[in-house]
């Protein structure tokens, strides 16, 4: 492939919606989504609808046991 037609970037991490990242978190769509508006979980909206990045699901699940970890309150 010529330099001109090489893309700029790569992604190479899985990209997942709403809908996936509450099965992956075995929650509620509604959850998912409450958590992505107060900031608790990273995503992004493109047309309307919610994406996530797996490796920020798996943040969001360690930082949240070790925050818990942290107030004392059982897992």
């Amino acid at each position: 492939m010529p330099e001109s037609e090489k893309p700029v970037f790569y992604i190479q991490e899985e990209l997942l919606t709403l809908e996936s990242a509450a099965e992956l978190l075995k929650v509620s769509v509604n959850t998912v989504e409450r958590e992505l508006r107060e900031g608790r979980l990273k995503g992004f909206k493109r047309l309307k609808k919610w994406y996530l990045f797996k490796s920020d699901v798996f943040a969001y699940v360690r930082e949240g046991v070790s925050g818990k970890e942290k107030e004392g309150e059982p897992l």
